[in-house]
């Protein structure tokens, strides 16, 4: 992976906006009766911003570790959405804020950065689709009895009658034999790593079965026993034949009636499919992992991960432990309870990846970061305006102007942090320096607080009639003090 980057986890200015967005987000989310899914949320895109730095390292472990806090942070995301209810508009913006001044501290928000998130989301989001599908095709055979009825239906169709299990049984002699020679040519071309086969001559070849090779008068009695299978006339005299010998009798129905020929012919074929699929399962195989194998399956160890603990959840919901996600509204659904149950987590996981990935996408986007700017430090001092806006309702005056007030703390202590970074390539930047700039900062945003505030409670009428209307005077005021404050930053 990429190293050439550089988070600014060190800079003691992007930590303090980084604790103040988050901080910000938490207690907003108090303050609105969202401090389990806020809490959540913000666990999940610190996550989601860990596994970013870790998985450029060059260790395969390192990567494989933050793909999976990546994966895991947007299931975690995904997961608090689900706690939030119905109040989705105020808990996206207080989420999306925890994301993305988290990103931008570990320098998610550039080329590098997106680069590596997409890398792990698609990769992952891969393996989680892949997964969710074969445990969707393998579910009727777990916590329900889809699989035995669908057997049992099936002997009963091959060995209805005698005449329907002789046929059935040559289905499965010409079967083998046309598949026989052509997967032993396969297995013998994987083994020698080329693609010539070199199965032409042996054994194998002599039971080549082939349509273009069969006889025409056997071809037409083949249909015309497929016709018999549902002519009465043409049972009966096969089964009054049959009765009327009974030691070939017994002969003909353990051969043709038990199953027993059919099923082990069946386990033939299966094995015969399996090995077939072997040279197509290398090429898919090789395709995907490329030229590097192992960073390939590092960078989705994420997505195996999710598979895994599908897997589990799905055994755990065949014996009964796990109760159902999804309820069943119809009888058909109510059997696989095992598919309600796994269906829904990994729908969730892919979900929350897709949503996140384009969210940051359209970060990246709209904002044209190509590299490190601070624009994501900015959007996230936005995003906590637009989150006490939202919130001023159940808020006092005053908890509105600290909001906005926040906000203006964020971006001023990011945009200094990433100026730092660029000014100082090669050196770390000095602790005074950002020790002295953050207390003059918060000196001055506290004094613009505290004129607000005074403002508000002695010049304006302390208690309009109404909540809104204080949220309004408070934001108005709010928003004088933080011109002041950028007017006294250009001076």
């Amino acid at each position: 992976m990429n190293t050439a980057f550089r988070p600014r986890t060190g800079s003691l200015s992007a930590r303090a906006a980084t604790v103040l967005a988050v901080a910000g987000a938490l207690v907003l989310g108090i303050a609105v009766g969202l401090a389990v899914p806020t809490s959540v949320a913000v666990a999940g895109a610190l996550a989601v911003a860990w596994g970013v730095r870790t998985v450029a390292s060059d260790a395969l472990a390192r990567t494989a570790v933050g793909s999976v806090a990546i994966t895991g942070g947007c299931a975690v995301l995904g997961g608090a959405f689900r706690l939030a209810g119905g109040n989705w508009g105020l808990f996206a913006v207080l989420a999306f804020t925890a994301v993305v001044v988290a990103l931008e501290t570990v320098d998610g928000l550039s080329t590098a950065g997106g680069e590596r998130f997409r890398l792990v989301a698609s990769e992952s989001g891969t393996v989680v689709v892949l997964g969710l599908v074969a445990i969707a095709v393998l579910a009727p055979t777990l916590g329900s009895d889809a699989a035995a009825t669908l057997f049992d239906a099936g002997v009963d169709a091959v060995t209805g009658s005698r005449i329907a299990a002789f046929w059935w049984l040559q289905v499965g002699v010409l079967v083998a034999g046309y598949l026989l020679p052509r997967a032993v040519g396969r297995f013998d071309a994987l083994l020698a790593g080329s693609e010539s086969s070199t199965g032409l001559g042996t054994l194998a070849d002599r039971f080549d079965v082939s349509p273009a090779r069969l006889p025409a008068w056997y071809r037409a009695a083949f249909v015309g026993q497929l016709v018999l299978v549902w002519s009465g006339i043409a049972n009966g005299l096969v089964d009054g034949f049959v009765t009327a010998r009974p030691v070939v009798g017994d002969a003909i129905d353990a051969v043709l009636l038990s199953g027993v020929v059919h099923g082990l012919l069946l386990v033939v074929i299966l094995l015969l499919c399996g090995m077939l699929s072997t040279t197509h399962l290398q090429r898919v195989v090789e395709r995907w992992a490329g030229d590097a194998p192992g960073q390939r399956v590092a960078v989705a160890a994420g997505g195996f991960v999710t598979v895994a603990v599908g897997v589990v959840v799905a055994v755990l919901a065949a014996l009964g432990v796990v109760d159902p996600l999804m309820t069943a509204d119809n009888s058909f659904w109510a059997p696989f309870g095992v598919l309600r149950t796994v269906g829904p987590l990994l729908a969730g996981v892919i979900v929350s990846l897709l949503v996140v990935s384009v969210a940051v996408v359209a970060v990246q986007t709209l904002l044209g970061v190509v590299t490190p700017t601070g624009r994501g430090f900015a959007v996230a001092a936005a995003l906590v305006f637009a989150a006490t806006v939202l919130a001023a309702g159940p808020l006092p005056a005053w908890g509105v102007v600290a909001g906005v007030a926040l906000a203006v703390l964020v971006w001023d202590l990011g945009v200094h942090a990433v100026a730092l970074d660029r000014d100082l390539v090669t050196a770390a930047p000095s602790t005074r320096t950002e020790v002295v700039h953050l207390t003059a900062t918060a000196l001055v945003v506290t004094v613009a607080v505290a004129v607000a505030v005074v403002v508000g409670y002695h010049v304006v009428p302390a208690t309009p009639p109404l909540p809104g209307e204080r949220a309004t005077v408070a934001l108005g005021l709010a928003l004088v003090s933080v011109v002041s404050f950028a007017v006294a930053l250009q001076r």
